[in-house]
C-alpha cells in the first residue's frame, strides 16, 4: 500500500474536523439554543428576539401595552456579587516524594503571575456571568512569546468572548470538559481579514454548504483551532539516586557520557525501566478546506480549553447545562402580561365618560368632547329645566381587577422560588417596613446563598482544572534555566531561578520544574483583600480585650492596614521587637538591622549613677555577710565556753564534797543565761541560749 501523501493526510484531517464539528453542534444544539435565549431573556435583547415576551402573545397584543418588568436580573446580579466577594483561592502542593515544598510554592507564585499578566480576574468574572445568565462560559490557556525579541515563551489565560464558538467532545463526562478528547474553537472573520492574515490560502477553495453551519458565507469565513489528544507510549527510568525521569535520547546520551567519565561506575545510572501510556495534544488551524498551520505537538495530558458550567444534570446520557433563571422564565412572562394588563386598565381611568343631558352641554360640545384629553381649569354647562338640580356627572372609574393583582403576586413568588432569591435577599424588606431582626434577615440571605452555591462551586472546579492544566503545561514551556517572577498570596512579588544547574551535581537541577508531581487544591472563601480587612477588624477588637497584644504584635496588626506605606511601617515596628527578642529576624533583616542606638549624655549619667549604687549595695552586702560570719563564730566560742565552765563547776563540786542543793542552783544560773546577758551587741536580741 502506497504511503499517503501530505495532501491526503490534510484531506483526512479536514474531513475529521468537519465531521466532529457537525457532531458536536448537533449534540449541543439544545444547550446552545437555550444559552442564547436565556442571555436575551436576562438582558432584554429585543433586537433579534422578543426578550421576555412570547412572540405569539405579542402578536395578539399589537397596539396594546406590552411592558417588561425584569424581576430575574436582580438574582443574577446577587450571584455575580457573591462570586466577586468569595473568589476561590488555589494552592499547589507536592504529590509524591520527588516533589518539594519550595518548588510547589514557585508553581503557586508563577500561576498567580500568569493570572495577573493575563488579566484573568476580568476573564473569570465575564465567563462566570455567562454561566449564571446563560448556562456556561469558557476560557483557554495558550503559550506565546514574551515579546517580539525573545525566544522564551510564557503561558497566558485568554478570554473567549462568545462561548458558542467552542465545541467539545460530546462523549466527555466532566462538566468542565477536562476529559475531552478533542475540541474546536471556531469563529467567523471577514473575507478581507482572512486575506490579510492568510495571503497564501485561497478562500474560493472552500466549497462547503453556505448555511448557518457552513464554513463560508459571502462575507465571512470560519477559522477553527482544532485540538486532539494523541496516545503515545514512552519509557521512564528510575535512577540510582531515586529520581524518575523520561528515558529518552537525552537521558541515554547523558548516561553514556557519565560512563565514559567514570569508568569505575561511580555515577548516577538507571536502575530500572518501564513503559507507560500517556497523551500528547496536537494543534491545527484550519478553515474547512485548508490546513493553515500545524500540526504542533505538545506534551500535555489535557486540552487547555476549560468550560465553566452553571447547573449541570445528565438526562438519559445527555449532559444539560442550565442558567440560574432557566425555570423562572414562564413566571416572568406571565408577570409581564399581568402587570401590563394592570397598567392598561389603570390607563383607562381618565377616560371615564360624563353623564349629561343635551341641554346641559348645548353650545359647549367642543369643550366637553376634549374634557378627557385637555387639562381645563373649568367646564361650562347650562341648567336643564327638566332636571333643575342636576349637572353633568362622571361615571365611577373602573377598578383594577383584584384577580390581576393576585396573579401578579403569585407570579412574583414563583420567580423567587425558581431562582432561590427572596425579598430579604433582594433587599425589599426595608422598603416594606419589615421589622424582622438582623439575625433572621441574615439567615434568609444565607438560605438564598445556599440555593446558588452550585454556581460558585462549579466555578471553583473550573479554576481547579485551569491550574491543573497550568501545572501540566509549565514544565514544557518554562523548560530552560531562567529567572521568573512569582507572586505570593499577599501580593508580594519576588524573583526565583528555576531549572538551574546544580554546581555539586551537573546532572541535577535546582528548582527543577520537571521533577516531581504536583496537584492543586481550591478553597472557596473571601478574597485576600476582604480577608485582610476582616483580619484587621478582628485584631483591633482583640486589642480592646487584650491591650498587651498591641505591645507584642504591632507588626501583625499593621500588616493588615491597606496603605501605600504598610511595608515600611511593618519594617520599622519589627526593629524594636527584634532588639527586645520578641520576634526572630529574617536573613534579610539580619543583614540590614541597624546598630543599637547610642545613649545620650544624660542617659549615660543616669546609667553611671545606677551602676555606682549597685556596686555600693553589693559591697555593703558583702561586709554585712562578713560581720555575720564573724558574729556566728564568736557566738559558737561563747557557747562552748559556757558549756565547758558548767561541766567544770559540776566536777569541782563533787570533788569538794559540796552540798547536794548547791548543784541545782548553779545549773539554774547557767541555764537561765539569756542572749542579752552573754551575747555581743551585734546578735539578734530575740535569740536565747538554751541550757542542757
Amino acid at each position: 500500500m502506497a504511503r499517503p501523501s501530505r495532501s491526503d493526510k490534510e484531506q483526512e484531517l479536514l474531513a475529521e474536523v468537519r465531521k466532529r464539528y457537525e457532531q458536536a453542534a448537533g449534540a449541543e444544539a439544545q444547550n446552545r439554543k437555550l444559552f442564547s435565549e436565556d442571555l436575551r431573556f436576562v438582558y432584554q435583547d429585543t433586537v433579534e428576539a422578543d426578550g421576555q415576551w412570547d412572540s405569539a402573545i405579542l402578536l395578539q397584543r399589537r397596539g396594546r401595552p406590552s411592558y417588561t418588568f425584569n424581576r430575574v436580573i436582580g438574582a443574577v446580579n446577587l450571584v455575580l456579587g457573591d462570586q466577586r466577594q468569595t473568589r476561590p483561592q488555589a494552592r499547589v502542593r507536592g504529590a509524591n516524594k520527588d516533589s518539594s515544598t519550595s518548588v510547589a510554592d514557585i508553581y503557586s507564585g508563577l500561576i498567580r503571575d500568569i493570572e495577573q499578566c493575563s488579566g484573568a480576574e476580568s476573564i473569570y468574572d465575564n465567563q462566570f456571568k455567562f454561566a449564571v445568565a446563560g448556562g456556561y462560559g469558557a476560557w483557554r490557556i495558550v503559550p506565546e512569546y514574551e515579546d517580539d525579541k525573545s525566544f522564551s515563551q510564557a503561558l497566558r489565560i485568554k478570554d473567549i468572548p462568545n462561548p458558542l464558538t467552542v465545541l467539545w467532545d460530546p462523549e466527555s463526562t466532566d462538566a468542565c470538559k477536562g476529559d475531552s478528547m478533542w475540541c474546536i474553537v471556531a469563529e467567523r472573520i471577514s473575507t478581507e481579514k482572512y486575506k490579510a492574515l492568510y495571503p497564501d490560502c485561497d478562500p474560493l477553495s472552500i466549497t462547503m454548504a453556505r448555511d448557518s453551519r457552513g464554513w463560508a458565507t459571502d462575507n465571512e469565513i470560519r477559522i477553527a483551532e482544532y485540538f486532539r489528544k494523541i496516545p503515545v507510549t514512552k519509557t521512564i527510568a528510575q535512577l540510582s539516586d531515586g529520581r524518575i525521569v523520561d528515558y529518552d535520547k537525552d537521558q541515554k546520551d547523558l548516561e553514556s557520557y557519565l560512563a565514559m567519565q567514570h569508568p569505575d561506575g561511580d555515577y548516577v545510572k538507571t536502575v530500572r525501566k518501564r513503559y507507560i501510556k500517556t497523551w500528547n495534544v496536537e494543534w491545527y488551524l484550519v478553515d474547512g478546506a485548508n490546513v493553515i498551520q500545524g500540526p504542533i505537538t505538545y506534551s500535555w495530558k489535557k486540552i487547555p480549553v476549560i468550560r465553566i458550567p452553571g447547573r449541570v444534570i445528565n438526562i438519559e446520557g445527555k449532559q444539560k447545562v442550565q442558567s440560574l433563571i432557566r425555570h423562572s422564565k414562564d413566571s416572568q412572562r406571565t408577570y409581564n402580561y399581568h402587570r401590563s394588563t394592570m397598567v392598561e386598565n389603570a390607563a383607562l381611568t381618565p377616560k371615564s365618560p360624563y353623564i349629561a343631558t343635551p341641554r346641559m352641554i348645548k353650545g359647549y360640545e367642543d369643550m366637553w368632547s376634549t374634557a378627557n384629553t385637555n387639562a381645563r381649569p373649568y367646564l361650562l354647562y347650562d341648567v336643564d329645566p327638566d332636571v333643575p338640580q342636576g349637572r353633568p356627572m362622571r361615571e365611577p372609574p373602573p377598578d383594577v381587577p383584584q384577580a390581576l393583582i393576585q396573579l401578579a403576586q403569585a407570579d412574583l413568588s414563583d420567580i423567587q422560588a425558581a431562582t432561590g432569591y427572596f425579598d430579604s435577599a433582594l433587599g425589599d424588606q426595608a422598603e416594606k417596613g419589615d421589622r424582622t431582626s438582623g439575625k433572621a434577615l441574615i439567615a434568609r440571605q444565607r438560605k438564598s446563598d445556599l440555593g446558588s452555591y452550585e454556581f460558585i462551586d462549579n466555578f471553583g472546579k473550573a479554576l481547579k482544572l485551569t491550574h491543573e492544566c497550568l501545572i501540566d503545561m509549565i514544565p514544557t514551556v518554562y523548560d530552560t534555566e531562567r529567572v521568573i517572577r512569582v507572586i505570593g498570596p499577599d501580593g508580594v512579588e519576588k524573583y526565583e531561578s528555576v531549572n538551574q544547574v546544580d554546581p555539586k551535581d551537573p546532572a541535577g537541577l535546582i528548582n527543577s520544574l520537571k521533577d516531581g508531581s504536583y496537584d492543586v487544591t481550591v478553597t472557596i472563601g473571601p478574597s485576600y483583600q476582604t480577608a485582610r480587612q476582616e483580619m484587621l477588624a478582628t485584631l483591633l477588637d482583640a486589642v480592646d480585650v487584650l491591650p498587651q497584644l498591641a505591645q507584642v504584635a504591632p507588626d501583625l496588626i499593621t500588616k493588615n492596614i491597606d496603605t501605600p506605606d504598610t511595608d515600611e511601617l511593618v519594617r520599622r515596628l519589627r526593629i524594636p521587637l527584634i532588639q527586645q527578642g520578641i520576634v526572630q529576624p529574617t536573613e534579610e533583616e539580619k543583614k540590614n538591622m541597624p546598630p543599637p542606638p547610642q545613649p545620650s549624655q544624660q542617659d549615660q549619667l543616669v546609667m553611671a549613677k545606677q551602676a555606682a549604687d549597685t556596686h555600693k549595695a553589693m559591697a555593703g552586702a558583702q561586709i554585712a555577710q562578713s560581720k555575720a560570719s564573724d558574729g556566728d563564730l564568736q557566738r559558737q566560742h561563747l557557747i562552748d565556753k559556757i558549756v565547758h565552765d558548767r561541766i567544770k563547776a559540776m566536777t569541782d563540786a563533787r570533788e569538794a564534797g559540796m552540798a547536794a542543793n548547791t548543784v541545782p542552783k548553779m545549773e539554774q544560773k547557767v541555764g537561765s543565761l539569756t542572749a542579752n546577758q552573754v551575747l555581743p551587741t551585734g546578735f539578734p536580741q530575740s535569740q536565747a541560749i538554751k541550757g542542757q
